[in-house]
């Protein structure tokens, strides 16, 4: 097992953000990582009046421990939609899982996010398990996409 950096989870969530970022520019969003409570990243839709404000939620996973469910805490959804209300945006959330040889992109409203976990009282477990992956694939209201690593290990 490789032993993570003590600034690891700074790092992580610098490149979820960043990723996101490059993703959505790559596809013609205009966007900018941004540092406020509630949202990361503010992003307009091209050919669209639509403005994303995003929270990202980035995890970095082992191995052993690369299916389990990235929790969101409701409070970080009511800043994120807090957020969104003074900027005049749509609340989105991204959701960055580096799981062992891959790393996962998830995106969607807040709004989706909530019904999909509705009985979630104070913090929603985002599964990630195998089977809720391949129905998040399948879901129009879920943008994805996902980056295999391969190489040798230094």
């Amino acid at each position: 097992m490789v032993e993570k950096s003590s600034r690891h989870s700074k790092i992580t969530g610098d490149f979820g953000e960043n990723l996101v970022n490059y993703w959505l520019s790559r596809r013609g969003f205009e966007s900018a990582v941004i540092d406020h409570t509630g949202i990361d990243i503010i992003s307009r839709r091209p050919n669209d009046e639509e403005i994303l404000g995003i929270s990202v939620k980035t995890r970095s996973r082992s191995e052993k421990n690369e299916y389990e469910p990235l929790n969101i805490k409701k409070e970080d959804v009511e800043k994120a939609n807090e957020a969104c209300k003074s900027f005049k945006c749509t609340p989105y959330f991204a959701i960055v899982a580096d799981m062992n040889t891959t790393i996962r992109v998830f995106l969607f409203t807040s709004k989706h996010l909530c019904k999909l976990y509705k009985n979630s009282p104070n913090i929603i477990a985002f599964s990630l398990s195998k089977k809720k992956i391949e129905e998040y694939k399948e879901d129009k209201e879920i943008e994805y996409f996902e980056l295999r690593k391969e190489g040798i290990e230094w």
